[in-house]
């Protein structure tokens, strides 16, 4: 009789322990209403000039110089420059799919353009340097890399006497 008791009670205490619980509730956090305002704005008539620029992460670095390295890169990226001294951009690639066309262009002060150099063959390169094809005159200039169609690097220099 006592082993039924004793075998009785260790049922019941198993089903009080295997009993399911719900998991408690999370504290509720208070809803946040976030109002916005909208407003139309109208363009008719009027000359809207506003330059955006997707920035791919297609680049790791991008240096401008007048002094090559044995691997043919920059050495020592400058931003002042002599009239006489040749001037390259370097742009070390971080993606380079068969076919990748890279371009450099100059453009003076006043945002006028003053020159290009391409390169089609950039596919499978990891860097690829562009030189200016003509000595600049004393002034303010802005060069633009690009990769593919892309404006990937600025760099703004100086050409001084």
């Amino acid at each position: 009789m006592i082993q039924r008791i004793t075998l009785l009670y260790a049922i019941a205490l198993a089903c009080v322990a295997c009993r399911y619980e719900r998991p408690a509730a999370e504290a509720s956090r208070p809803r946040l209403i976030q109002r916005t305002t909208w407003q139309r704005t109208d363009l008719a008539g009027k000359r809207v000039q506003q330059k955006f620029v997707l920035q791919p992460k297609v680049l790791t670095r991008c240096e401008a110089g007048t002094r090559l390295g044995e691997d043919g890169l920059v050495a020592e990226p400058a931003s002042t420059m002599r009239p006489d001294e040749p001037v390259y951009l370097s742009m070390w690639l971080a993606q380079a799919p068969e076919g990748l066309q890279v371009a450099l262009r100059v453009l003076d002060g006043d945002e006028n353009e003053i020159g290009t150099a391409r390169r089609d063959d950039a596919g499978g390169v990891r860097a690829v340097t562009l030189q200016i094809g003509e000595e600049l005159k004393p002034g303010k200039y802005k060069l633009e890399g690009f990769w593919g169609g892309n404006l990937v690097c600025e760099k703004n220099v100086e050409v001084t006497r």
